[in-house]
């Protein structure tokens, strides 16, 4: 009876290692399963980022490209008043209007997003955006958070710059 009462005693405590243990690995792989997530949030944000700032990258060189062809075909003439570079753009373009409206869009791409009035000044990082100048920044950033307003990636750092930057 001692024996068995002993064998009985001896199963219990290797069935309780054997709990902790499995216990143990539980918790180990609900750590590795939390991380891996987090590491696929943090991948997927990169992305959408990286993303981002391509698209802002190739829409930048179209505007430019838009820019420099009209300023090929645009006689060095100052404008009368009245006459916008735009519309004197238009009349002496032979190219599609397509090339006019990315000029406009262009001179659009500096307007701040929020007030429409405004030149932007305001950089976002890490996503890159410029598209708001300082009051709606300083007025915005309170009410809708620490988003930047085009992308809506949280905003790490925020930069004042001076002129237009490409």
């Amino acid at each position: 009876m001692k024996l068995r009462c002993a064998e009985l005693k001896q199963m219990v405590k290797e069935k309780e290692h054997m709990y902790a243990v499995l216990a143990e690995e539980i918790i180990t792989y609900e750590i590795r399963k939390a991380n891996s997530r987090a590491e696929l949030i943090k991948l997927r944000q990169k992305v959408e980022i990286d993303t981002q700032v391509l698209r802002d990258d190739c829409r930048r060189l179209e505007d430019e490209l838009s820019r420099l062809l009209i300023a090929r075909q645009t006689p060095d003439v100052p404008p009368q008043s009245g006459d916008s570079s735009c519309d004197k753009a238009e009349a002496t373009s032979s190219e599609p209007s397509a090339v006019v409206e990315s000029s406009k869009r262009r001179v659009a791409h500096w307007i701040c997003m929020m007030c429409l009035e405004n030149e932007v000044c305001m950089v976002y990082l890490p996503c890159k955006h410029h598209v708001v100048c300082f009051p709606c920044h300083e007025r915005n950033l309170n009410i809708v958070g620490a988003k930047c307003p085009a992308c809506h990636v949280g905003i790490e750092e925020s930069l004042k710059v001076f002129g237009r930057s490409s």
